[in-house]
């Protein structure tokens, strides 16, 4: 009897199992993909939005801590660095008469970590919520709901179709920081100073809403808002070069565009100001059935998140880029990264040609899933344009931060470890880790002049030992991949093999079990988990077997 065959698949068998032993070590956690030089590197500021967490990182782009600073509280949603270096973060304290993202604190720490500001803004009137940024003078720009009640609302003019209730409007705020626990508040503009209304002529704001893109309709509102938090601005931004404010709705799907140079009272009015209209709307854009020049066909946000402008610099500067978050989008419900180029004459105001829309029809997305419905978040969210053109995007429920090329290639992925019940092990599931945003921050930025930057560890309980930013001198590539004919790998949705001519095609999971076959040189990963997966062929008359690792 011929024992040759039976002692080779023997031996084939035990390599195998040794192999998955070795390598089927799946990253759950931290740094997951890191693909060199599509990569942009810098620095990620977090802050995990579960109870038990009090902290904000910031870490380098290998997932290694390099700062740590320790709250007073519960992190609220915004967190950023000031243009010196210091934190400027949300505190979240619960307040029953506000809604969902409702902050009401802000702190700032120094480099060495010691707090050196705490304010606090919340109560049954109103309340800081959502999100903050600083201005080039070290003042902050803040969100702020103001509760009014039916009858304030009422006298503005709202209508109740579902019944009365209190209406949560809203302001925007610039706060000087005073002493360690006070503020003045150097400027507002007031969201109910700028609206108009077609029911009541006796009330203020008279007058056909169609023919005041500039001004809010106090009675427009999606279906699905039509209660009392019917704005719900989750997202603030400030350009400097126009001393403009842009600030996002997520119940109206648009974001509007204000400006800062005017005098409180001119806030308060139609003129005045740089680009003198006063507080009014400079340009909005998302939803123009929301001033009474579109239809819903013509919607193009859903529940976004995020707006801003893309920084001096930077490919697309001056352009807005937004997280379309996508829910009940018509085409399905799934989300992207949108640029929008604003329609700017030579003196850089915005046009808008009489009863139409403001332009663009639609906007530019810049990044989608591959299977578009793959990728959703409901809520949170943001994306950054980088300076090698890359995205770096928040999926905020999954607390993940990737980065993808403008292929739609993932090139780098991080994934939040600090979830419900701390911090994770690498390899275990987080549980619920959701973040905000992910900050990013260039090498150069301001603020680490003259900072130490030297990494600790890994966030996350026992790392792996490889670390995938760094390359081996072993043969393997950072993932622990021997080089072989298919790539990319790591591969997202699909992988391809270097050869004409592919024949029995096996995909093998950890077990060593046949989990999937495939002809061609094309392998079409999409309904394979991510981790380590074996994948045996045939090409050039010789067989092959490749470790192969998927990616999400």
């Amino acid at each position: 009897m011929n024992y040759y065959p039976l002692q080779k698949g023997l031996l084939w068998a035990l390599c195998l199992i040794t192999t998955l032993n070795t390598y089927a070590q799946q990253r759950t956690v931290g740094l997951t993909k890191y693909q060199e030089p599509n990569h942009q590197k810098g620095y990620y500021l977090l802050s995990p939005m579960v109870n038990q967490s009090k902290n904000t990182y910031l870490l380098d782009d290998c997932g290694r801590v390099v700062k740590t600073w320790e709250g007073g509280g519960m992190p609220g949603t915004a967190c950023i660095l000031g243009h010196d270096g210091s934190l400027i973060r949300t505190n979240s304290v619960f307040n029953p008469y506000m809604a969902i993202g409702s902050g009401g604190v802000i702190e700032k720490f120094d480099w060495t970590g010691s707090r050196i500001w705490r304010w606090v803004l919340t109560d049954s009137n109103e309340s800081l919520h959502h999100d903050i940024t600083e201005l080039p003078n070290g003042n902050i720009l803040a969100i702020v709901w103001v509760r009014k009640t039916a009858a304030e609302a009422e006298a503005l003019g709202r209508t109740f179709p579902l019944g009365r209730t209190d209406v949560l409007f809203e302001r925007i705020i610039e706060i000087q920081p005073k002493d360690t626990n006070d503020a003045d508040i150097v400027w507002e503009w007031r969201l109910w100073d700028h609206l108009v209304q077609n029911t009541d002529p006796s009330k203020p704001g008279y007058g056909t809403p169609s023919q005041h893109p500039e001004l809010l309709d106090i009675n427009y509102y999606e279906p699905s808002d039509i209660g009392r938090d019917w704005l719900h601005l989750n997202g603030i931004d400030y350009n400097p070069t126009l001393d403009q404010i842009v600030i996002t709705s997520r119940s109206l799907g648009e974001f509007y565009v204000i400006d800062h140079s005017t005098s409180v009272i001119e806030a308060s009015g139609y003129s005045g100001g740089r680009w003198g209209k006063g507080g009014d709307f400079l340009y909005r854009w998302g939803n123009p059935e929301a001033y009474g020049r579109g239809t819903p066909q013509e919607k193009r946000l859903y529940v976004p998140h995020h707006a801003h402008w893309i920084k001096e610099g930077l490919p697309h500067a001056g352009k807005f880029l937004i997280f379309n978050n996508g829910q009940a989008r018509p085409d399905g419900t799934y989300s992207s990264v949108d640029m929008v180029t604003p329609p700017l004459d030579n003196n850089f105001k915005y046009t808008i040609q009489p009863g139409k829309a403001y332009l663009p029809a639609s906007g530019t997305q810049r990044y989608k899933a591959a299977i578009p419905t793959s990728f959703y978040s409901a809520v949170v969210c943001g994306s950054y344009m980088l300076k090698n053109g890359n995205l770096l995007t928040t999926d905020g429920l999954k607390g993940k931060a990737f980065e993808s090329d403008s292929a739609g290639n993932i090139v780098w992925t991080y994934i939040n470890p600090y979830g419900s019940a701390g911090i994770a092990n690498q390899g275990d599931d987080p549980g619920i880790n959701t973040v905000f945003r992910y900050e990013y921050y260039a090498p150069d930025f301001s603020g680490f002049t003259g900072k130490n930057l030297t990494p600790g560890s890994e966030l996350e309980k026992n790392p792996y030992a490889q670390r995938l930013c760094e390359k081996s001198n072993t043969g393997l590539l950072s993932n622990g991949m021997k080089n072989g004919m298919i790539s990319p790998n790591p591969a997202g949705d699909f992988a391809f093999i270097s050869a004409e001519t592919v024949d029995n095609g096996k995909i093998y999971n950890t077990a060593g079990r046949c989990a999937g076959t495939f002809s061609g040189n094309r392998i079409d990963l999409r309904r394979f988990k991510p981790g380590i997966w074996v994948v045996s062929y045939t090409a050039e008359g010789k067989t092959h077997t490749e470790r192969l690792l998927k990616t999400e």
